[in-house]
């Protein structure tokens, strides 16, 4: 998802400020979520939005002005497939990567 300038000025919503570091922090998070739910897609796992997040999309058609993080859910089975679906931890970097020094 792209973000435009604009979308990072402070703002009003509902009564609360909302400065440009929250839409900061919004984005990245949006960002996340992208490639989060491209891994699900790819292995056919289900995962969806729940407590704040479901109540920010319905009550605020996004993000609830005061709110920072997501809130996902998986199933548990799922959950087996997601952890199978992580690429192997880099052994110079100590951490995912494309890399092959496997």
């Amino acid at each position: 998802m792209e973000f435009n300038r604009e979308f990072f000025l402070d703002e009003e919503r509902d009564g609360f400020l909302v400065p440009g570091m929250m839409k900061k922090a919004w984005a990245s998070s949006v960002r996340n979520y992208e490639k989060l739910l491209n891994i699900c897609r790819k292995h056919d796992i289900k995962i969806f939005a729940s407590w704040g997040t479901l109540i920010a999309a319905i009550r605020h058609g996004g993000f609830i002005p005061w709110d920072d993080d997501l809130d996902l859910m998986i199933f548990r089975e799922d959950l087996e497939k997601l952890k199978g679906a992580q690429p192997p931890r880099c052994r110079r970097r100590k951490r995912s990567c494309r890399c092959r020094c496997g």
